[in-house]
C-alpha cells in the first residue's frame, strides 16, 4: 500500500465530518467517475454530504491540438510534461487515434493527472513522489525530469492557456530548451450560476479547491464570503487562496491526488472540531 494510502487509513474520521459538507470546486469532469469524490466518499461517513460544483468552462484549441498531433507523430516522441488532467485527456484522445505511435515518456504531476493515459501500453508514466506542502507539484515534476534529462532532448510541455510558469521557469533556469503546446483554454463559469449552486447548499461547508482560477471564480461568486474551511490541492492553489484574502488554508494536500486531498480535508475538519 502506498504511503499516502497508509496515512489515509490511519486517520480517524472526526465526528464533525457528518455535519460539514465537502464541496469540490472543479473544472468540468473528464469522466462520470470522479476519483476525488470516490475517495472522499470511501473515507467520510456514509451520511456525510459531498457536492461537486463546476467553476470553470474549458474549450479545446484547434491549432494547439493540431500541433500536438505533429509532436506525437515523431519517432521518437519527445518526453511530455503534463500538469493537468485535461491536457492528459487530450493526449490520450490523440494516441487512441494513432495505434502506430512510438513509446512515449510522460511526466505528470500526479496519479490523477496520469489516469487518462493509464490504459495506453505505449505510455511510460513517471510520477514524482509526494511533494509535501513546501513545494509545488510542478516543481516536483521539474526535479524528476531534470534528474533524467538527456542532452539534446527537447521535452514538450502540454498545457492549458492559463497554466502557470513554474515548470517552464525551472526548465529555462536549468538551460533546458522545450516546446510549449497549448491545447485548451479555461475561463470562469458564469458567477451567477456558481452562486445559485452555493446558495442551495445547506449548513456549513468545507471548500476544496484545485486551481487558483477556481478560487478566484468562487470568491467572486460569493462576494468574498469565506467557506467555514478551505482546503487546497497544493502549494500553488494555497497561494491563490491567500491572494483573495481567505488564507491561510485550513489544509493543503501533501500531494495532488485523491488520497492527498482526502487526508487534507479530514485533517482540516479534525482540527476544527
Amino acid at each position: 500500500m502506498p504511503d499516502h494510502d497508509a496515512r489515509l487509513a490511519a486517520l480517524d474520521t472526526p465526528p464533525a465530518a457528518r455535519a460539514l459538507r465537502a464541496v469540490l470546486f472543479r473544472a468540468p469532469a473528464e469522466s462520470e467517475t470522479d476519483p476525488y469524490t470516490a475517495v472522499l466518499r470511501s473515507t467520510l461517513p456514509d451520511d456525510a454530504p459531498i457536492t461537486h460544483v463546476r467553476v470553470l468552462d474549458s474549450t479545446d484549441l484547434t491549432d494547439g491540438i493540431t500541433s500536438l498531433r505533429v509532436v506525437l507523430a515523431r519517432d521518437p516522441v519527445p518526453p511530455l510534461l503534463i500538469t493537468s488532467a485535461r491536457a492528459a485527456t487530450v493526449v490520450a484522445r490523440i494516441l487512441a487515434e494513432r495505434p502506430e505511435t512510438a513509446p512515449i515518456d510522460v511526466y505528470p504531476v500526479g496519479r490523477a493527472t496520469a489516469a487518462p493515459l493509464s490504459a495506453n501500453s505505449r505510455v511510460r508514466t513517471h510520477v514524482p513522489k509526494s511533494t509535501g506542502t513546501t513545494s509545488s507539484a510542478a516543481d516536483a515534476v521539474a526535479d524528476l525530469y531534470l534528474s533524467r534529462h538527456q542532452p539534446g532532448t527537447v521535452p514538450v510541455f502540454v498545457a492549458g492557456a492559463s497554466a502557470l510558469d513554474v515548470l517552464p521557469t525551472r526548465l529555462e533556469t536549468a538551460g533546458v530548451a522545450f516546446e510549449r503546446v497549448v491545447v485548451y483554454a479555461t475561463g470562469p463559469r458564469d458567477a451567477s450560476a456558481i452562486r445559485r449552486e452555493i446558495d442551495g447548499l445547506e449548513g456549513d461547508w468545507c471548500g476544496a479547491f484545485f486551481a487558483p482560477s477556481g478560487v478566484r471564480a468562487v470568491h467572486a461568486a460569493v462576494d468574498g464570503r469565506r467557506p467555514r474551511l478551505v482546503v487546497a490541492i497544493g502549494k500553488t492553489t494555497a497561494k491563490g487562496v491567500e491572494e483573495v484574502g481567505w488564507g491561510p488554508c485550513d489544509g493543503v494536500a501533501r500531494e495532488p491526488t485523491p488520497a492527498g486531498l482526502a487526508e487534507a480535508v479530514l485533517g482540516a475538519i479534525a482540527r476544527e472540531s
